[in-house]
């Protein structure tokens, strides 16, 4: 079989029995890794010790860049497009990169994300108690708590002005 996933193009910085961590032949952006499965199966197709190690490996592939390229973020992207392996795509992430993962967001009226919710915990937790329905705090208050919040995590972050505080920068994107 002439499978791209089995005769990777890029360079590989570990490997394993099962997996393998490499630049890819086109990577993204300077800091884009791949975590590959060595198996012919999709994620959901990989039995938990093989999920937990590809995602373990992404977290330290992950933990590496941060500290290797002093990456302000990383965002680890699932893909099974290659032949039926499983691909987690690590990039390493700086202000300006320019790469963006801006979409548009829905308006889903707030009873029917309940009802999904609903449906989703009772997947995740099904012999759980219902928990009592949570009073809605009117659009006005939410945004004075996270304003307070906001006030609260600024008075804890060291700020150099040599260099523009990504993480101050993402809270205040907060609606």
């Amino acid at each position: 079989m002439n499978c791209p996933a089995c005769t990777p193009k890029g360079t590989i910085l570990y490997q394993d029995e099962d997996s393998l961590i490499l630049v890819p032949s086109a990577p993204s952006i300077p800091g884009h890794l791949q975590v590959l499965s060595k198996t012919h199966n999709k994620l959901v197709d990989l039995n938990a010790e093989q999920t937990q190690h590809l995602f373990h490996l992404a977290n330290y592939t992950a933990a590496s860049l941060f500290e290797v390229l002093q990456a302000q973020g990383t965002n680890i992207l699932v893909h099974e497009g290659i032949e039926e392996h499983a691909v987690l795509n690590v990039l390493s992430r700086k202000m300006e990169d320019g790469l963006s993962f801006q979409w548009e967001p829905k308006s889903i009226p707030a009873a029917e994300m309940d009802e999904i919710a609903q449906k989703i915990r009772d997947q995740i937790f099904p012999n759980a108690e219902k928990r009592p329905e949570k009073k809605e705090t009117a659009p006005q208050e939410k945004i004075i708590q996270i304003e307070k919040q906001l006030e609260a995590v600024k008075d804890k972050i060291v700020d150099t002005p040599e260099k523009e505080n990504y993480m101050l920068k993402q809270l205040e994107r907060i609606p």
